[in-house]
């Protein structure tokens, strides 16, 4: 594949009339979340569950009947692990697991990070049952030298639910190991949290000295990996190939293929799906290819590589290899819209359709010195063959704090969350002066109609949506807006019904919120300003 800018282009359809306002239900009113990280979690029972974690108290819990009404509050408090050292702490999962909220951390306890399951009743909040599933020892000299300069990925804990049913598993990946084949473990649970499988996952003959993990998916019984292969020179060629691999129950070796790919992955993120109605493992990769510095001008220009890759099911053989760029969208946007400069844009999210067909993501990030720019949205529809199919683009301008990786609306879909990661603000992570928690967007994909859900200024909501927009910095003066893409169009509503004036607004917690197919719903933070006054209130937002 030629090397390329990734530059994702993609058309935008005229905007037309509103559409129907949802139905929006709301708690009472509460004072607006302090310092923290705040996350809800619907269950497909009808409980709500309000997590706010913070560096001195902990893990906050609220829950909320199928009525909206409030039936508990608590302080989660462990003999297990320590609730009082979120600081340490890192969340890599929050699911609906046999009606009950999961949560999956990682706590740092003497230079080994501890991997964590805990289970809160749905009524109560109570916990219900916790348990330590995996353990990562401290790093060694040598593990930690390979890291610095040979490249080698540091060690993760990776938790992945199958989305339809309860089962998951869990990925302790150790590069240091002292047995080199007990590098990679994987461990399967069923929706009781019955271990079914435990297998580790190590190259054929074990002919690669490093192993990079790229993604997992479970089906059932049974699951899928990709690892990236390699030795010492990491150029690509014999020595480096990217591996597919399937564990099915009972099974202690997995059955893999190695492909080979033109360009390296060395430097690589993935998001890994399996759609159970085509057998196909579908696999995202964004790739940084390399780094050109132009020192006249002291600037770095990246190159990099996204694909969209189908793997079949059955045999790991290759279906399609597509490399994203959007050629068509290009055309329309600079075409129909007038626009000279590309529609650049880093990939967000993968998403299977119920037709089968595959939406792709973007938004244009950038950032320097601790400033992050949310810019335009991107979404394109692949059809079965890999082949763009549609596409639609709406201009947005934010400006937040520090960075935002790739893939960050899947990371946030799944609970992601880390007290230690510093790179989007300077302060705690969440605290009251990132203005991320507010930021980017939300995309709520129903079997009918497909949304996207930001916060915008009323100014731009007024604007014809081929004019330039005016960048947001403070949000409080900021309305969520709500863009249906539906039969080949494109309408736009506020969110929670239009303001009354301008002292009156009404914007939500982006990153709180959550999205449950099984009743439609989008659950989010609202804050309500009346002048100088500001409330926050739990919204639920059910779509048609």
């Amino acid at each position: 594949m030629k090397k390329i800018v990734l530059i994702v282009l993609l058309a935008l359809y005229q905007v037309t009339h509103l559409f129907a306002q949802p139905k929006v239900e709301t708690s009472r009113p509460f004072d607006e979340p302090g310092n923290g990280w705040n996350k809800l979690l619907q269950l497909k029972n009808g409980s709500t569950f309000f997590f706010h974690f913070n560096k001195k108290d902990g893990i906050d819990v609220v829950v909320y009947d199928k009525t909206r009404k409030q039936v508990a509050e608590r302080t989660l408090e462990s003999n297990v692990w320590d609730a009082g050292t979120i600081k340490r702490t890192s969340v890599v999962g929050l699911y609906d697991i046999a009606g009950q909220a999961a949560i999956f951390l990682t706590q740092i306890e003497h230079g080994q990070t501890i991997l964590y399951r805990v289970c809160l009743d749905a009524a109560t909040g109570k916990i219900a049952s916790e348990k330590e599933i995996g353990r990562l020892p401290p790093l060694s000299f040598g593990t930690n030298f390979d890291i610095q300069h040979h490249g080698v990925k540091p060690p993760t804990m990776v938790v992945e639910k199958d989305p339809v049913s309860d089962n998951y598993a869990t990925v302790v990946f150790n590069p240091g190991a002292e047995k080199p084949e007990e590098r990679m473990e994987v461990v399967q649970y069923d929706g009781n949290h019955n271990e079914i499988n435990r297998a580790f996952y190590n190259s054929p003959g074990d002919k690669y000295k490093y192993l990079d993990y790229l993604g997992m998916a479970v089906d059932g019984d049974r699951l899928f990996l990709s690892v990236y292969v390699y030795n010492t020179d990491r150029s690509g060629g014999e020595e480096a190939r990217v591996a597919v691999a399937k564990l099915n129950k009972g099974e202690k070796e997995f059955k893999q293929v190695l492909h080979e790919f033109k360009e390296k992955f060395d430097n690589t993120t993935a998001l890994f799906q399996y759609n159970k109605a085509t057998d196909r493992v579908q696999m995202l990769t964004f790739s940084l290819l390399e780094a050109k510095t132009d020192r006249l001008r002291n600037t770095k220009t990246y190159y990099y590589l996204a694909c969209l890759t189908a793997i079949k099911g059955e045999d790991l053989t290759v279906d399609y290899v597509k490399q994203v760029v959007e050629q068509k969208a290009n055309d329309y946007f600079h075409n129909k819209l007038g626009k000279t400069k590309e529609l650049e844009g880093t990939l967000q999210q993968m998403i299977l359709n119920k037709d089968n067909t595959v939406t792709v993501l973007t938004e244009r990030l950038h950032s320097g010195n601790d400033r992050m720019f949310f810019g335009n949205i991107g979404i394109t529809i692949y059809d079965q063959k890999g082949e763009e199919a549609d596409g639609y683009a709406i201009l947005k301008a934010q400006g937040g704090k520090g960075n935002v990786q790739t893939f960050e609306l899947a990371r946030r879909q799944k609970g992601l969350w880390s007290a230690l990661d510093v790179s989007k603000n300077s302060h705690f992570v969440g605290d009251a002066n990132n203005m991320n928690v507010f930021m980017s967007y939300d995309y709520i994909n129903s079997d009918k109609s497909k949304y996207i859900i930001f916060n915008d200024l009323p100014k731009n909501a007024d604007e014809e949506e081929d004019e330039e927009h005016t960048k947001v910095t403070s949000v409080s003066y900021t309305n969520t807006m709500c863009y249906k893409l539906e039969g080949g169009a494109l309408t736009r509503s506020y969110l929670f019904g239009t303001p009354k004036d301008d002292d009156h607004n009404n914007f939500c917690f982006i990153e709180a919120s959550n999205y449950l197919k099984e009743t439609n719903t989008y659950a989010t933070i609202m804050m309500a300003r009346n002048g100088k006054d500001k409330v926050a209130k739990i919204a639920w937002v059910t779509f048609d």
